[in-house]
């Protein structure tokens, strides 16, 4: 991960439900904030968060959840997201 500039991660919808955990190396930060572009969800995403790692409160203005052809999306678990969370249409939380 740079730490002097935008980091864009595209990872598909199936790919980011089979991760159980998540770690950086690198916190985003100001100079160098983490865009994550979930794709191919088939419009209806149900999405239990894996537990995250080298994240925090901190890191967290600096990360973009970003679902562009998620029309509903669904979080499960008792995971957090830390980040904004980005979905056009609807989303709620379970």
């Amino acid at each position: 991960m740079s730490t002097t500039q935008t980091n864009v991660w595209t990872v598909t919808a199936a790919d980011l439900s089979a991760i159980n955990n998540l770690t950086l190396r690198t916190l985003p930060s100001a100079a160098a904030p983490l865009v994550i572009n979930v794709v191919d969800s088939g419009g209806d995403f149900v999405w239990n968060p894996p537990s995250l790692g080298g994240f925090s409160a901190a890191a967290a203005p600096f990360v973009l959840w970003n679902f562009p052809d998620t029309t509903t999306l669904t979080m499960a678990g008792a995971n957090s997201v830390d980040g904004t969370i980005f979905a056009p249409v609807r989303s709620s939380w379970t």
